[in-house]
């Protein structure tokens, strides 16, 4: 992985790398190309740039647009993301508790922060589907 060269301070970004994956499949982000991955450059290197361009697929399902492994392909599911733990030198229960601390904020939070930004109750109807999916409510059990 070209970040553990040119990154400054490399294991927190490849770290932050993995959490951005689990984000995505945990929203069903299926439009998470390449192009939505950036870096700035710092004075030590190489720093991930904030996160952009976050779609949640409202349909169950689906396939990533930038594949995580050899193992999984392409596939939109928490247990590619376990498995791929390893490529982000993560041990299987530093990627649960990552993935489990996760859903449990995305589960307690979409709905006050929806609030706070005025989402209304159609708005609620249409996302719950995304955000209370299987993988997330499987993955608040770890």
């Amino acid at each position: 992985m070209a970040m553990r060269t040119h990154c400054a301070d490399a294991l927190p970004q490849i770290h932050e790398l993995y959490r951005r994956l689990v984000f995505t499949i945990l929203l069903r982000n299926t439009d998470d190309h390449l192009r939505n991955h950036g870096f700035l450059r710092a004075v030590r290197g190489w720093v991930l740039s904030p996160a952009f361009d976050i779609n949640p697929e409202l349909h169950p399902g689906g396939w990533l647009q930038t594949p995580i492994s050899e193992i999984h392909g392409a596939e939109c599911s928490i247990r590619a993301a376990l498995d791929a733990a390893p490529y982000f030198e993560l041990s299987e229960s530093e990627a649960r508790e990552m993935v489990g601390a996760m859903a449990r904020i995305i589960a307690a939070e979409w709905r006050p922060i929806g609030r706070e930004l005025g989402m209304m109750p159609s708005d609620f109807s249409a996302l719950a589907t995304v955000m209370e999916n299987e993988d997330l409510v499987w993955a608040r059990s770890f």
